[in-house]
Protein backbone atom coordinates (compact mmCIF):
# COMPACT_ATOMS: atom_id res chain seq x y z
CA UNK A 1 0.00 0.00 0.00
CA UNK A 2 2.90 2.48 0.85
CA UNK A 3 4.10 2.40 -2.91
CA UNK A 4 0.71 2.52 -4.38
CA UNK A 5 1.05 5.45 -2.70
CA UNK A 6 4.27 6.69 -3.08
CA UNK A 7 3.37 6.25 -6.65
CA UNK A 8 0.46 8.65 -6.89
CA UNK A 9 2.16 11.14 -4.89
CA UNK A 10 5.50 11.72 -6.84
CA UNK A 11 3.95 12.90 -9.79
CA UNK A 12 2.30 15.38 -8.21
CA UNK A 13 5.79 16.61 -6.19
CA UNK A 14 7.21 16.57 -9.46
CA UNK A 15 4.34 18.57 -11.22
CA UNK A 16 4.75 21.59 -8.29
CA UNK A 17 8.70 21.54 -8.92
CA UNK A 18 8.53 22.08 -12.64
CA UNK A 19 5.57 24.76 -12.05
CA UNK A 20 8.23 26.46 -9.38
CA UNK A 21 10.95 26.43 -12.31
CA UNK A 22 8.52 27.41 -15.10
CA UNK A 23 7.53 30.76 -13.20
CA UNK A 24 11.18 31.52 -12.93
CA UNK A 25 12.24 30.86 -16.23
CA UNK A 26 8.92 32.71 -17.51
CA UNK A 27 10.20 35.46 -14.77
CA UNK A 28 13.06 35.67 -16.68
CA UNK A 29 12.00 35.50 -20.27
CA UNK A 30 11.50 39.51 -20.67
CA UNK A 31 14.09 42.27 -21.72
CA UNK A 32 12.40 44.56 -18.78
CA UNK A 33 12.59 41.96 -16.00
CA UNK A 34 15.70 41.69 -16.83
CA UNK A 35 16.98 45.10 -16.45
CA UNK A 36 15.40 45.51 -13.24
CA UNK A 37 17.05 42.22 -11.73
CA UNK A 38 20.67 43.85 -12.90
CA UNK A 39 19.87 46.69 -10.91
CA UNK A 40 18.03 45.30 -7.87
CA UNK A 41 21.06 42.71 -7.87
CA UNK A 42 23.52 45.82 -7.18
CA UNK A 43 21.13 47.45 -4.47
CA UNK A 44 17.78 47.46 -2.96
CA UNK A 45 14.73 49.93 -4.34
CA UNK A 46 11.43 50.75 -3.91
CA UNK A 47 8.91 50.17 -6.45
CA UNK A 48 8.65 53.66 -7.30
CA UNK A 49 12.05 54.51 -8.27
CA UNK A 50 11.40 51.14 -10.66
CA UNK A 51 8.27 52.82 -11.98
CA UNK A 52 10.66 56.19 -12.34
CA UNK A 53 13.88 54.54 -13.66
CA UNK A 54 12.06 52.13 -16.53
CA UNK A 55 9.31 54.84 -17.31
CA UNK A 56 6.62 52.35 -16.14
CA UNK A 57 3.03 52.82 -14.90
CA UNK A 58 2.45 51.18 -11.58
CA UNK A 59 0.41 48.11 -12.59
CA UNK A 60 3.10 47.29 -15.21
CA UNK A 61 6.08 47.47 -12.63
CA UNK A 62 4.22 46.09 -9.54
CA UNK A 63 3.53 43.22 -12.24
CA UNK A 64 7.20 42.74 -13.12
CA UNK A 65 8.70 42.77 -9.56
CA UNK A 66 6.01 40.37 -8.36
CA UNK A 67 6.74 37.72 -10.98
CA UNK A 68 10.19 37.86 -10.17
CA UNK A 69 9.16 37.61 -5.96
CA UNK A 70 6.89 34.63 -6.70
CA UNK A 71 9.97 32.87 -8.59
CA UNK A 72 11.67 33.41 -5.76
CA UNK A 73 14.29 35.98 -6.83
CA UNK A 74 13.53 38.83 -5.25
CA UNK A 75 12.18 40.19 -1.58
CA UNK A 76 10.00 42.97 -0.71
CA UNK A 77 9.76 44.42 2.46
CA UNK A 78 7.21 47.30 4.07
CA UNK A 79 9.11 50.70 5.05
CA UNK A 80 6.24 52.43 5.87
CA UNK A 81 3.92 52.68 2.75
CA UNK A 82 6.86 52.04 0.62
CA UNK A 83 7.60 48.34 -1.24
CA UNK A 84 11.43 47.82 -1.05
CA UNK A 85 12.62 45.32 -3.42
CA UNK A 86 15.58 43.20 -3.46
CA UNK A 87 17.90 40.73 -5.27
CA UNK A 88 17.77 37.45 -2.89
CA UNK A 89 21.31 36.42 -3.30
CA UNK A 90 22.24 33.10 -4.60
CA UNK A 91 18.78 32.15 -5.71
CA UNK A 92 19.55 32.53 -9.92
CA UNK A 93 22.54 29.88 -8.89
CA UNK A 94 19.70 28.23 -6.20
CA UNK A 95 16.69 28.11 -8.56
CA UNK A 96 18.37 27.28 -11.84
CA UNK A 97 20.71 24.36 -10.01
CA UNK A 98 17.46 22.57 -8.92
CA UNK A 99 15.80 23.01 -12.66
CA UNK A 100 19.33 21.06 -13.81
CA UNK A 101 18.40 18.45 -11.49
CA UNK A 102 15.34 18.30 -12.19
CA UNK A 103 16.09 17.85 -16.02
CA UNK A 104 18.56 15.04 -15.07
CA UNK A 105 16.12 12.69 -12.88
Amino acid sequence: MNGEIANEVQPAVQEAGANKHILFLRSLANDERIKILKLLMKQPIPAQEVEKLFYMEQSTASYHLNMMRKAGILECRKEGKKAIYSYVNGSLEKIFGEFLEGLKN
